[in-house]
């Protein structure tokens, strides 16, 4: 916020977990064909209303037959064709650049945008993304007051990812952080040292950490989405 003016951050911020939902029909044909079974057969409860919708995925509540409750992240349906043809588009952009710009000769546009590419379409595989928060998890356990959600692995596939679902607020949401009395100096102090140890310490860190990324629970605790 400290780079671009409040009108742009504001748009920039609908990206974070406020982009338009799919329909919870298409959310139960994405998981039927994951799972290869009714999705009352693979949830005790499902609630049709995401609680989170961002540009790759959509989360919703739902409940095991262990009776635990679970945040389950879904793949956008056509996703993984819409974005083959961006990174096509950015491909000839980034080769036109490269050969009919003085910049083209400093900078090799096509190189950023193969690996840019590289790592967008991994992040269309939910496995990696799963295998990732639990190295994370690990890493943070040697930190107080510092947590990340549990992966449900027999939940999980390429397209849908499921973890244990925490009770706590973003970080941004500092009217409950104040009713709860949660000190907003230290949870800020907290954040700052574990990003710090994630990429000093451990090599190893949260590509994403946005607002809609870091809750809060009652006790103070960081959560990272």
């Amino acid at each position: 916020a400290d780079l671009f003016p409040p009108d742009v951050i504001d748009e920039l911020r609908l990206l974070q977990d406020a982009v338009q939902p799919f329909p919870y029909e298409e959310v139960r044909q994405m998981i039927e064909a994951e799972f290869e079974d009714a999705l009352e057969h693979t949830f005790m409860a499902f609630d049709p209303e995401p609680i989170a919708a961002a540009s790759i995925s959509q989360v919703h509540r739902a409940r095991l037959f262990s009776g635990q409750p679970v945040a389950v992240k879904v793949q956008r349906p056509g996703i993984d064709r819409l974005v083959r043809i961006d990174l096509d588009i950015l491909k000839s952009l980034a080769g036109l650049i490269d050969r009919r710009t003085k910049w083209g000769k400093y900078y090799s546009f096509s190189e950023m945008v193969a690996e840019f590419e590289k790592t967008t379409l991994a992040e269309l595989d939910f496995t990696h993304e799963g295998e990732n928060a639990e190295t994370l998890r690990k890493n943070l356990a040697k930190d107080s007051g510092v947590v990340v959600p549990k992966i449900k692995w027999i939940y999980t596939t390429k397209r849908v990812l499921t973890m244990e679902y925490i009770e706590g607020v973003s970080v941004r949401d500092l009217e409950t952080l104040r009713n709860w009395g949660v000190n907003r100096e230290a949870v800020a102090e907290k954040l700052a040292v574990s990003l710090c140890n994630q990429v000093l310490r451990d090599g190893f860190f949260h590509a994403d950490p946005h607002p809609g990324n870091i809750w809060v629970l009652p006790d103070g605790t960081l959560v990272f989405i």
